[in-house]
């Protein structure tokens, strides 16, 4: 028994051998080339997406400003944020607003994602703290579609509706 622990260490870098899931790695491997066949089809689709939901945006509410580079950005990744110089908010609430409205969001930047904090890529931007704190960000995928990016729009006109 002690002989058969030290070679399981030795041969299975410590974990207990075994026979390796064959129909498994196929699979991942059938998913990922298909997902590599679709990829530049997909990042086309989803950048005319955010784009369409960048278009709505800046086209009903002045006081939401676009965050990061326009040419040199992810194609499904949007990030905004509120100018708290024109419209006082807490960030938090639109998050909480957006998800009550059946709507995925984060607050900040990827890199805080979870954090209390103002994101440090957000300031480092020039954005002021309370504008930091009220920034969105939308990620989209292979399933999304026009319907939802209009389907954003109408939540954050529900929102942002002037008070």
């Amino acid at each position: 028994r002690r002989w058969w622990c030290i070679q399981a260490r030795t041969w299975e870098r410590g974990r207990r051998p075994g026979t390796e899931n064959v129909a498994l790695a196929a699979g991942f491997a059938a998913a990922a080339r298909l997902a590599l066949d679709s990829m530049e089809a997909d990042s086309l689709r989803i950048a005319m997406l955010r784009d369409s939901l960048q278009e709505g945006i800046e086209g009903e509410f002045p006081e939401v400003i676009v965050n990061g580079d326009q040419a040199a950005r992810l194609p499904h990744i949007l990030s905004i944020a509120v100018d708290t110089d024109k419209r006082k908010l807490e960030g938090e609430m639109l998050v909480v607003n957006m998800d009550l409205k059946g709507i995925a969001v984060s607050s900040g930047s990827a890199c805080t994602s979870g954090s209390v904090q103002p994101s440090h890529v957000l300031l480092a931007m020039g954005r002021s703290e309370p504008t930091a704190r009220a920034a969105l960000r939308f990620s989209f995928g292979r399933m999304n579609t026009a319907a939802d990016v209009r389907a954003i729009i109408s939540a954050l006109r529900e929102i942002l509706r002037p008070s």
